[in-house]
């Protein structure tokens, strides 16, 4: 998301709710984004992308779980 409608940044998530616009957010180390990261992979390795970010590694918005796992898969 481009812009936040509900305030000038992302909303703290300390106790880490599954809630949009939040700064940690869970659904980044499940089973799906882990299964979004390698279709998102496979389209692009097929259209010539030469270099793609698919997480940050690092800070609030990191690769951990079962998503981490898939991007270490990927890369190697």
């Amino acid at each position: 998301m481009r812009t936040n409608p509900y305030g000038a940044t992302f909303a703290p998530n300390p106790e880490g709710a599954r809630k949009p616009m939040a700064q940690d957010d869970p659904h980044q180390a499940t089973e799906f984004a882990a299964e979004y990261a390698k279709v998102v992979f496979e389209i692009a390795t097929k259209a010539g992308v030469e270099a793609l970010a698919l997480s940050s590694l690092g800070g609030p918005f990191d690769a951990r779980g079962a998503l981490l796992t898939e991007i270490r898969r990927l890369s190697s």
